[in-house]
């Protein structure tokens, strides 16, 4: 099915909608386009909206367990205007969220339509959101866990490399971590408690639990220290103090270890910002099996499977025992000047999932 020219024509209207996660009434018109989209369509749209976050669930029939969930995000991270008018060039279509992610949402709503108009139709729903890169709480979160939403098996068009399938990703927790001291001249420090020389002593105490990556393995857990804050003149001793981190896990065991760690330290007031589970699916889940079938007899090559460092909208399928995937267009540059989607890969990614939807899940 040669859908190519459809699904970049719709990327391309996609990409004008200046969807970063704090313009509603962008992430609102870009909803209202999709609906319109499936305008006189045989399916059934319900839509949701959780503090400003819309989104919305396509079905072929009344449930909230279809047999496959095709999961995508309209929504960026910001960008100067001029990101936001796409651009062909060289086999390349360039512009803010060209491949996160609004090619992916075009390939899923190219084939809802197309399947809308068989007499028998797969087992398949739509899962597009407005949140994924400010974390999924009012997205997929909210309608996992408060709607009740599930699959038998979901593909999230949100990582890969060169029509690879990530089946691993790292759990993330994201903390910030505040310390109280006592403030005194800074010139007398000996009379004060100093709360970034706590901060930093204990932070210095916690990396030493994390292995060092090295060239030929980047599969461990790591840490980043994105933020501190403390302090108002170099005269003062600071009395407060916090830091902002970025851990991510291979195993859910190694996360909790570090956060008893941290919990057990008394001085220390810990908030979560992100906590997001391991996702690890068998690669010789049946449906996993068969989307590498599909790849191959539509590429024409063998492809592997890979791990990703990342969190995505998987981890929250993952959570509920969801078997999970992840496949993407070929591109680069996400959440940069020049992202782009290289044009080639939009129709074969969207005939591998055709083929793996026809081949493999049942009829409604």
């Amino acid at each position: 099915m040669p859908k190519t020219k459809e699904i970049v024509s719709l990327t391309k209207q996609l990409i004008r909608f200046k969807t970063t996660s704090d313009n509603y009434s962008e992430l609102k018109k870009c909803i209202n386009f999709i609906e319109k989209y499936f305008s006189g369509c045989d399916v059934i749209i319900k839509s949701y909206e959780v503090n400003k976050k819309p989104s919305l669930v396509i079905t072929f029939k009344k449930t909230k367990k279809p047999e496959l969930f095709l999961v995508g995000h309209i929504d960026v991270v910001p960008a100067d205007d001029g990101q936001f008018k796409p651009i062909i060039k060289s086999g390349r279509l360039y512009g803010r969220g060209a491949l996160d992610n609004k090619v992916s949402v075009a390939i899923i709503m190219v084939l809802m339509k197309h399947y809308s108009g068989k007499k028998q139709k797969p087992d398949i729903g739509l899962m597009i959101t407005a949140d994924e890169e400010v974390g999924s709480r009012n997205g997929v979160e909210y309608l996992l866990k408060k709607q009740n939403y599930s699959a038998g098996f979901s593909l999230v068009l949100d990582a890969g490399e060169r029509y690879e399938i990530v089946t691993k990703e790292k759990g993330a927790l994201h903390l910030k971590l505040s310390a109280r001291g006592k403030d005194a001249h800074g010139s007398k420090p000996w009379k004060g408690d100093n709360a970034i020389d706590k901060l930093l002593d204990f932070y210095l105490d916690l990396k030493k639990r994390f292995p060092k990556t090295t060239k030929d393995n980047r599969w461990k857990r790591t840490i980043n220290l994105g933020v501190i804050k403390g302090g108002s003149v170099a005269n003062k001793v600071p009395d407060y103090a916090e830091m902002w981190l970025d851990m991510r896990f291979i195993s859910d065991k190694e996360k909790n270890n570090i956060m008893g760690m941290i919990k057990r330290t008394k001085w220390i007031k810990s908030e979560i910002l992100t906590d997001a589970k391991v996702m690890n699916t068998n690669k010789y889940n049946r449906y996993v099996r068969a989307l590498k079938r599909s790849i191959e007899e539509v590429t024409k090559k063998k492809t592997k499977f890979r791990k990703a460092h990342g969190a995505t909208d998987a981890r929250f399928f993952a959570e509920k025992m969801v078997p999970t995937a992840l496949i993407v267009p070929i591109g680069h540059n996400i959440h940069a000047k020049g992202e782009y989607v290289e044009l080639k890969s939009v129709g074969k990614v969207h005939d591998i999932l055709n083929q793996f939807i026809v081949d493999n899940i049942k009829k409604v």
